[in-house]
């Protein structure tokens, strides 16, 4: 038999591959000369017996008869040879054909054959997408967070899939009521069939806010009596309160200073009838009166 000669450093990367030999078809032999293949891995492994001495070359033909192999050993006192090479991560499924034939010693050739499947890969968790920030307000729970309930991952074989995701209690532990920054880490589901050997997780920082200050304001100004003066009394003794009540927008009722206009009309103690003053409250410090 004529061998086609082919170089086999293209046939280096391991790939992982099965082989099944034909059932009931062990080394098939054709004159002194006997063959065998085994495949561990990617790596295959041929064997034989011929006369002693002999020169033995070996070829191995794929599914589509393209040569994948050529080598050649010299069998030992026993008549003993074997050679091996390893399929390429892109080698074809299906029946590979080896042939070997013997030159000296009473010849010989003899063939057998071997199947290649692919073994399917595990599928693997390669990254799990960033996300972005989470900014709350100051006292905001964290059933109110808005941990997102579901996040994006790239798979070994090149996919992606959206999963759901199981978020810890943060850290530090989160606290609605204490303005700074609380990092989760989440662990997302594995779709079926998929491993995460790496424990790769994802990841969200929620940062509460501070505590923003409520505006004070001046919600009411209490009413105050009348007060009648005799006959040309002055403004100056007429009595004015120096002070008066007041209710702020936070339920709270101090009592301050007020500063009144000189009444309308203006007052005039030697005319008799009724003057209406406005008083201006001083306010609190931090107080408004936008009203």
């Amino acid at each position: 038999m004529r061998l086609r000669r082919l170089s086999t450093a293209a046939f280096l990367t391991a790939v992982s591959l099965v082989v099944l030999l034909a059932a009931g078809a062990p080394a098939l032999a054709v004159g002194s000369l006997t063959v065998s293949a085994s495949l561990v891995g990617s790596a295959v492994t041929i064997s034989g017996t011929t006369a002693a001495s002999a020169n033995v070359g070996i070829q191995v033909d794929d599914p589509q008869g393209n040569v994948v192999f050529v080598g050649q050993d010299t069998s030992d006192g026993q008549g003993n040879f074997g050679d091996s090479f390893t399929l390429s991560s892109g080698a074809a499924t299906g029946t590979y054909i080896v042939y070997a034939t013997a030159a000296g010693g009473g010849g010989g050739t003899g063939n057998t054959t071997f199947v290649v499947q692919q073994v399917q890969q595990a599928v693997t968790i390669a990254s799990v997408n960033s996300l972005s920030g989470i900014p709350v307000p100051y006292e905001t729970t964290l059933a109110d967070a808005g941990l997102p309930t579901t996040v994006g991952i790239t798979l070994s074989d090149g996919t992606t899939q959206t999963v759901g995701v199981t978020w810890n209690g943060g850290n530090p532990a989160y606290n609605g009521s204490v303005a700074g920054s609380y990092t989760f880490t989440g662990t997302p589901t594995l779709p079926s069939g998929v491993t995460n050997p790496d424990n790769l997780t994802a990841s969200v920082v929620v940062t509460v806010q501070q505590q923003v200050q409520q505006a004070v304001t001046v919600a009411s100004v209490n009413s105050l009596s009348g007060i009648p003066v005799p006959y040309e009394t002055t403004l100056a003794d007429a009595g004015l309160p120096t002070t008066v009540g007041i209710t702020l927008s936070d339920g709270t009722t101090p009592t301050v200073g007020v500063t009144w206009n000189g009444g309308n009309p203006a007052y005039k103690g030697s005319v008799a009838g009724s003057y209406t003053f406005t008083g201006t409250p001083t306010l609190p410090s931090g107080v408004t009166n936008p009203d």
